[in-house]
């Protein structure tokens, strides 16, 4: 693997080494059909876990077995729409939490400003009339 980034922020050989035995194995083992990772998150998993593959690809399980729960996609073609769906239920479930937002166009990304005190946890078990799980799965996206 090569990076564009600057060299002090780059991983060292062992941690790509550990980042591509990482990969590897979620590649090529029937256990991990279906899990798809990109070279970011196999460096995070290879950091986070010092190298240790027993725990990073637990971890890396869990986390599909999470996203698989409720129903979260790593499809970015999907991420947006379902993001822009969430934010909406979001906001009309919590009223006057998000306060403001600002897109950087050059860069493309976003910074939300909420004021947590409006965040109201009881609100996502009053609506029974949506999809179990939804409104707990609208607050854990933020």
């Amino acid at each position: 693997m090569t990076s564009l980034a600057p060299p002090d922020l780059t991983l060292t050989e062992q941690e790509w080494a550990n980042a591509d035995e990482i990969r590897d194995v979620v590649t090529s083992s029937e256990d991990f059909e279906g899990i798809s990772l990109t070279d970011f998150e196999y460096a995070q998993h290879a950091l986070f876990t010092d190298g240790n593959l027993e725990d990073a690809l637990f971890r890396i399980k869990g986390l599909h077995d999470f996203r698989e729960e409720y129903k979260i996609t790593s499809d970015p073609s999907k991420s947006v729409e379902e993001g822009m769906s969430l934010l909406r239920a979001f906001i009309k479930q919590h009223p006057w939490l998000l306060l403001d937002v600002s897109c950087d166009a050059s860069s493309g990304y976003c910074c939300l400003i909420f004021d947590f005190a409006k965040l109201d946890p009881s609100a996502a078990k009053q609506d029974a009339r949506t999809i179990q799980n939804f409104h707990w799965r609208l607050l854990l996206s933020f």
